[in-house]
């Protein structure tokens, strides 16, 4: 989930829970929310005052950063070496947040002015852990899937509710095996649709015509809806064994097409017997 702000991400991740959690299909992971118990302080800085007195923000930003951080301001080089230089404060001087009072920052006109009096500090708690991600502040909801019910049934059910509850905001991504899911069924769509064209084309330089694998790759569809109404009526999805099991049908069937044609063409050819006999004779000899 990925609100715009902290505020949306906290309402988000809880309104998600709440709705969620009438129903039967997950079991949450608790560990998996981010609680706000890490303390930090808020720097507001009085733009104004700041004008007046002759000191920028940049430079208030980047005295913080010195004194309470550390910056590179060059780099030296000794002996073909090239080293950084960096500038910070001493930690032992900066324990309490009134030692701020102690930092002074220089203004256009030459004078010390005590950064105390152009900041104001605000202590609030966050999350002890920032997660990111598409570069947007994101928090990963983790569940496991309840008893009786697949993946693709609880994906489901989560996109509904993300569709109907306006009242929840921030775009929805996936991680892990419902993204491996997704990305699964929109492969094996081309990977069928690359094999169908690939087979017709093979086909075609094989028997020299256009017509007999049409004829032969009739047999496709009817094996498609076999297989789907046998996951139908066993209660059973559409997951990768499944498909593996459907290809290896539609490679069944499709030899089964191709000997019929091979040899009706053959006899026809030889011997300039009827085809639908043919056909006929053929077939009983397949299917024994």
């Amino acid at each position: 989930m990925q609100p715009q702000n902290d505020f949306l991400l906290k309402k988000t991740i809880t309104d998600w829970i709440s709705i969620t959690k009438e129903y039967a299909f997950h079991s949450f992971n608790e560990s998996s929310i981010i609680y706000s118990t890490f303390p930090q302080f808020l720097v507001s800085i009085d733009k104004n005052k700041a004008a007046d007195l002759g000191v920028s923000v940049s430079d208030v930003g980047r005295t913080l950063e010195t004194m309470l951080g550390q910056r590179r301001v060059t780099t030296f080089i000794d002996r073909g070496e090239e080293y950084d230089v960096i500038l910070k404060g001493t930690k032992a001087d900066f324990k309490d947040p009134t030692d701020i009072s102690n930092i002074y920052l220089k203004s256009r006109s030459g004078e010390l002015v005590p950064l105390d009096s152009l900041i104001s500090l605000k202590e609030e708690a966050t999350a002890s852990r920032l997660n990111r991600y598409n570069r947007m502040r994101a928090i990963t909801l983790s569940a496991n899937l309840a008893d009786g019910y697949t993946l693709e049934q609880a994906l489901n059910f989560l996109n509904e509710v993300a569709a109907q509850e306006n009242d929840i905001e921030g775009a929805v991504d996936y991680k892990g095996e419902s993204q491996l899911f997704y990305e699964g069924a929109s492969a094996m769509t081309y990977v069928f649709i690359l094999a169908l064209t690939v087979t017709f084309l093979v086909l075609a330089a094989q028997f020299e015509s256009f017509v007999h694998p049409f004829v032969i790759m009739l047999t496709v569809p009817l094996g498609l809806m076999g297989a789907m109404f046998g996951l139908w009526s066993t209660g059973l999805t559409l997951n990768i064994y499944s498909q593996i099991g459907i290809v290896m049908l539609i490679g069944l069937s499709a030899k089964n097409g191709i000997l019929i044609v091979e040899f009706t063409n053959q006899l026809r050819d030889q011997f300039g017997v009827e085809i639908v006999p043919t056909i006929e004779e053929l077939c009983e000899k397949v299917d024994g």
